[in-house]
């Protein structure tokens, strides 16, 4: 499937999986997508956010510091049970270090690299990806049609972060996109 994206949108993808794995996700997701988009530059995408004034730090910041594993409720019924999860991690972290009960879904999984998996709201994406480089005739999937596939699914969090750091048309994005040709594609 990825033969016909071009080097930099197979190169965001790869992204994706350490992303997600940085995050300690069991697949890749959308949001794992968009967070590589946002740091890669001199792509097509990247050229696409900055014209609509997207902050990437900003916006990546607001992807990776999503809702805690834990809402409110739970903690409050975990603490009626006796459970102090902020002194599990406490005692956690320093016996293993900081960030140790974030790297664990990662390390249980195996080697180490990650996840190799799509979600399924990722694999939508990636389908709207290569239909909208067919529908345009682009000689390949490049970062600007993995953009405009991330904005496909009104409902996905990667779309709703995209949509409130101001990419609201989409129309207008494809033609930014169609502007803005990824190098080697």
């Amino acid at each position: 499937m990825f033969d016909h994206f071009t080097d930099p949108a197979r190169a965001t993808l790869v992204g994706a999986r350490a992303a997600a794995t940085r995050l300690g996700a069991p697949r890749i997701g959308p949001d794992h997508v968009l967070l590589s988009l946002l740091a890669t530059r001199d792509t097509a995408a990247e050229r696409v956010l900055r014209s609509f004034g997207v902050d990437a730090e900003r916006l990546g910041d607001r992807l990776t510091s999503a809702a805690p594993a834990f809402g409110d409720d739970d903690v409050d019924a975990l603490s009626t049970l006796g459970i102090d999860l902020a002194e599990i991690r406490r005692r956690t972290e320093q016996s293993f270090g900081p960030g140790a009960l974030d790297r664990g879904a990662a390390v249980r999984r195996g080697s180490g690299r990650g996840p190799s998996r799509f979600t399924d709201a990722a694999k939508r994406s990636l389908a709207a990806s290569v239909e909208e480089a067919r529908s345009t005739r682009s000689r390949g999937v490049g970062t600007g049609q993995l953009l405009l596939g991330l904005l496909a699914d009104d409902r996905d969090e990667a779309a709703v972060a995209l949509r409130e750091a101001g990419l609201v048309d989409r129309a207008a994005v494809r033609r930014r996109v169609l502007e803005q040709p990824d190098p080697q594609a």
